[in-house]
């Protein structure tokens, strides 16, 4: 269905699964006191990478 809406080198954005499965495993354990921190964080370096990705495709 967003097959071609994206460039592809903006799949470096799949870069942050790491991220993601570390708050994952965090929220699960119930480590809660940073987490809206660190979700703003995420939010941030998802937004680099796609934004670095689609840049560098335009290169």
């Amino acid at each position: 269905m967003a097959i071609g809406l994206y460039p592809f080198l903006s799949l470096a954005s799949l870069a942050s699964a790491a991220y993601a499965a570390k708050l994952l495993k965090e929220s699960m354990a119930g480590k809660l006191e940073k987490l809206d921190f660190e979700t703003a964080v995420y939010s941030y370096l998802i937004g680099f990478l796609i934004l670095a990705g689609m840049t560098l495709s335009l290169a």
